[in-house]
Order: C-alpha cells, then structure tokens, then sequence
C-alpha cells in the first residue's frame, strides 16, 4: 500500500492494514518533523510533493517487494503540507517471515524515499 494524504498520519491503522500471516516480524519507521535543524529552531516543515509522488511511492514498494520476495506486506504512507514539530510526516511498514528482512526492506523503503524529486521539505524558522 502506498498512500499520500495532508491529513495526520495514523500508526495504529497502518500497522492493521498489514498482512501480517506467515509473519513473525513486522518492522515499522515513523518519521517525525524536527523542531531543529543544523542547530536552529524550526517551527514547522512545509512538506511539498508533485503529480508524480504518489506514483514514485508505489514504484519503492514494488522494487522492495521484488528484492525481498518473502516480505508478506509493506505500507509506505506519506503525508504532505505544513506540519508542525513532533508531527508524523511518513510511515514504512514491512511485515515479514523474520525480523532480518522486515528491517532491511523497511531501510531500503525509507531510504529511497529520501532520494525522491517528487518531495521538497522547507523548515519554517521562528
């Protein structure tokens, strides 16, 4: 699952949106909007993202399926828009056989996630 939203994100219903059968690890990676930033204060993030996002999200959850096949589930959520310190602004949720391959296709998610055009994130300072 991939899903894009600028409505808060919610880690309870991420997680019970997995399949988990067969599963004896689930991995899971919330990232939070900073209060700081090279040693500054920030107030709030604005989080922008393109017509291609979503797209770009469900291409990261199909190239960590096809390199971990035995991963029974994965749930990429990414919000966007203003957010304040503290708010969630992404999920990656990996349901696995064990917990060596739930971690390592839930790293591999988040970090091409970081590599992604398609979202900017401007700190907002006091």
């Amino acid at each position: 699952m991939a899903l894009t939203t600028d409505k808060a994100l919610q880690p309870g219903a991420v997680l019970e949106s997995l399949e988990t059968t067969g599963s004896g690890s689930v991995a899971l990676h919330i990232g939070l909007a900073r209060d700081s930033a090279a040693g500054k204060p920030v107030r709030a993030v604005d989080l922008q993202r393109t017509e291609t996002t979503h797209a770009d999200l469900e291409a990261i959850e199909a190239q960590t399926r096809s390199r971990w096949p035995e991963v029974r589930d994965l749930a990429i959520a990414h919000r966007f828009g203003r957010m304040e310190p503290g708010e969630i602004i992404c999920i990656v949720a990996v349901s696995a056989p064990h917990r060596g391959e739930a971690f390592d296709a839930c790293r591999f998610a988040l970090d091409r996630i970081k590599e992604l055009h398609s979202l900017s994130l401007i700190e907002i300072g006091p």
